[in-house]
Formats: C-alpha cells, structure tokens, sequence
C-alpha cells in the first residue's frame, strides 16, 4: 500500500485543522457574542450545540430501550407461536392416537360400549 494512503487519516486531520476557523464554546463567550448583532448566529449556535449535547445521553439511552423492548417482544411473539404449534400438533397426535385405538378394539366391546 502506498505510504500516502496509510498517512491519510493524519493528512485528512491536518488539512481539516487548516480549514477549520475559530469556534468559541464557553459561556462567557456566549454571552459577549449576544450583544453583538453581527454575532448573533454565532451564540444562537452555541446554545443549540449545547442542547444537542444535553439531550444525546437520554437519547442514546432512549433507543437502546426500544430496541431491545421489540427484541424482547418479537421473542415472547414468536415463543407464543411456537407453543401454539406444539399444542395444536400434541393435540392432533393424541386425536389419531385415540382413533386408533378405537379401531384395535373388537367390535363387541364398541357396541356394548354404547
């Protein structure tokens, strides 16, 4: 492999560190930014990012909940299904198991059965 395409990772960071402007994050910042007019998109920016950030464990948390609630009901749906089936089979199978039964007998013993 090329030596360039195993440094690229490294180059990629390099370059979009180059690119990248200056970004304030802190409060205080913030709120020197909110008088300003011309800044104003600025400390809008930051509050939403600061949301976004707040709001991400509950989510993460959130969806990992739902998945494994349908995970666990899609298991006890398809437990059901299969106990089901065993039941309507072991009934069938004991339905035939008792008819022929009643073929084995002899027929004096049907008829004074009834």
């Amino acid at each position: 492999m090329a030596s360039w395409l195993r440094n690229f990772p490294l180059l990629f960071a390099v370059l979009l560190l180059g690119i990248a402007g200056e970004a304030w994050g802190c409060p205080t910042c913030k709120d020197a930014l909110a008088g300003d007019a011309a800044s104003a998109n600025v400390a809008n920016g930051i509050g939403i990012s600061i949301l976004f950030m707040l709001s991400m464990p509950y989510l993460i948390l959130l969806a990992l909940g739902s998945y494994f609630y349908w995970e666990i009901c899609k298991a006890r749906a398809a437990l059901k299904r299969k106990q089901e089936l065993e039941a309507a089979v072991a009934s069938e199978v004991a339905g035939q198991l008792t008819a022929e039964a009643a073929c084995d007998l002899p027929k004096e013993e049907l008829v004074g059965a009834s």
